[in-house]
């Protein structure tokens, strides 16, 4: 991991300068992202497990079964196990993952195909078998929705009248290139969605801006409707939180209640969305001032749910979300503790370091637009 962490920044810092500096053409910018994420396609997945599932799930498709009805263990589907089956989490639990996002695991379940048929008639590895078998094909898919949120990012900076360097803290961010090219994250097909929802917007095509709109809420967040039922409800309200921040300090105020904890940070995010709607903003403004505080709020914040935000760090100057950006990373070092000894709890001290700063950018950002009345 200390290896992991020195990579990542060392990529943070080159993209941060390139910014500023701001001289690299736009050739340059995307031929340097393409070439990163060629690098990490054809490898194994290290911080997450979630792209064996997508895989498992389209092929559940594929052989007439339902993921929203079968688990993985599921007695069923003994004889579709192989060696990416011992890599699936959460075996017992059916798809938290509504339509859209498993229709795109089927089709990637077809690329992975063609990949086994042209891959190596010999295996040097296990590993190697099961990239070319079961990850590559879910991993291209999701490193074209990337490209396409590039590509949206671009046409948006170009409508706002805003330089292309601004585009290099997506396509350079070692966090979207890691998460997306390395681990294999679907998000970045409802990212890719949103972003060109909100380009058909600001290019007065409200019909295909609504397509988008809905596809991306089908693609990710209608799952938030399936989740909690997969295990029972309460057990999803009490149980299921890791890297929270606003959350984890109503949880230990509530004295560790999490059904008391989540009604609190959701009555906060209702109260905030329905200002923050009532404002009247572009919409580029008003999907970030709605996804940042529900990131701030949420129970699980994941690495990969921050990349909700980057598209928006190339529209909007925010040091907070961006230093976000570079400590939510240090969230991984609870794989050190539970591949050590099994336990997955986040040190306390780690949230500090992670958190801290990016309140106190915060807190800077709203002192700097309530003295320049923005506010």
């Amino acid at each position: 991991m200390n290896a992991y962490f020195l990579l990542y920044t060392a990529m943070f810092g080159l993209m941060l300068l390139a910014w500023r500096k701001g001289r690299i053409p736009l050739y340059g910018i995307i031929g340097v992202a393409v070439l990163l994420r060629l690098a990490l396609l054809p490898t194994l997945p290290f911080l997450s497990d979630d792209v064996y599932r997508y895989g498992w799930e389209g092929r559940l498709q594929r052989h007439g079964y339902s993921p929203a009805r079968y688990a993985p263990d599921s007695p069923e589907l003994a004889f579709l196990r192989d060696a990416a089956y011992e890599r699936i989490n959460h075996k017992s639990i059916p798809t938290v993952y509504p339509g859209v996002s498993q229709q795109v695991f089927r089709a990637g379940t077809y690329l992975t195909d063609l990949f086994r048929w042209g891959g190596p008639s010999r295996w040097m590895s296990r590993d190697v078998w099961v990239i070319w078998t079961h990850v590559l094909g879910q991993k291209v898919l999701f490193v074209v929705f990337d490209l396409l949120t590039l590509w949206a990012v671009w046409r948006i900076l170009g409508l706002r009248g805003m330089e292309d360097r601004h585009l290099l803290l997506y396509a350079w961010n070692p966090l979207v290139i890691i998460e997306i090219a390395g681990s294999g994250h679907l998000d970045s097909l409802g990212i890719s969605l949103l972003m060109l929802g909100i380009l058909a917007w600001l290019k007065r095509k409200p019909l295909w801006a609504g397509l988008a709109m809905t596809a991306c809420f089908l693609s990710k967040f209608a799952g938030l409707f399936l989740f909690p039922w997969s295990r029972g409800p309460m057990e999803f309200l009490r149980h299921w939180e890791f890297n929270g921040s606003l959350y984890s300090l109503t949880y230990a105020l509530t004295g560790h209640n999490g059904l008391a904890a989540r009604g609190i940070v959701i009555s906060i995010g209702l109260i905030g969305a329905a200002w923050v709607l009532s404002r009247k903003l572009p919409l580029e403004t008003t999907a970030f001032v709605l996804l940042a505080p529900a990131l701030l709020l949420s129970p699980v914040v994941h690495p990969w749910y921050v990349l909700w935000l980057v598209p928006f760090l190339c529209l909007f100057r925010s040091p907070a979300f961006l230093t976000w950006n570079a400590t939510v990373v240090l969230s991984y070092t609870v794989l050190s503790r539970y591949r050590l000894n099994g336990i997955w709890e986040l040190s306390p001290i780690i949230q500090g370091l992670e958190y801290i700063p990016v309140y106190a950018g915060l807190a800077w950002e709203m002192r700097r637009r309530i003295h320049g009345g923005v506010i």
